[in-house]
């Protein structure tokens, strides 16, 4: 019986350990956070106002399949902003199964 549940428990350790994004962020059950982004592909300009938003969505299940585009680019031309105040990144994530990370542009 201990055999069997260590077993188990490493299992698990080894499947989580292969799920990538969707466990990245501390709350291994559930997380929704937002925080800056710290890797700037483009310059932000500090006199920009924030009278825009862009946002763009990548999509990860279980580590195995990831979707979309969350870059900064693909972000800046959803929301038509030519000019860059600020950069955030949204994570959600579930169980480890689903996880979404978008990248929130704020802007002219």
């Amino acid at each position: 019986m201990k055999k069997s549940f260590l077993s188990l428990v490493v299992a698990t350790m080894i499947a989580l350990g292969f799920t990538g994004c969707a466990i990245s962020p501390v709350g291994w059950l559930y997380t929704d956070v937002t925080t800056p982004s710290v890797d700037l592909e483009v310059a932000s300009d500090v006199n920009a106002k924030a009278t825009k938003v862009g946002k763009s969505t990548c999509t990860n299940i279980l580590g195995m399949v990831m979707t979309g585009d969350c870059g900064i680019d693909a972000a800046m031309r959803s929301g038509g902003i030519n000019k860059v105040q600020s950069v955030d990144m949204e994570i959600m994530n579930i169980l480890g199964i689903i996880c979404k990370t978008s990248t929130v542009v704020r802007g002219e």
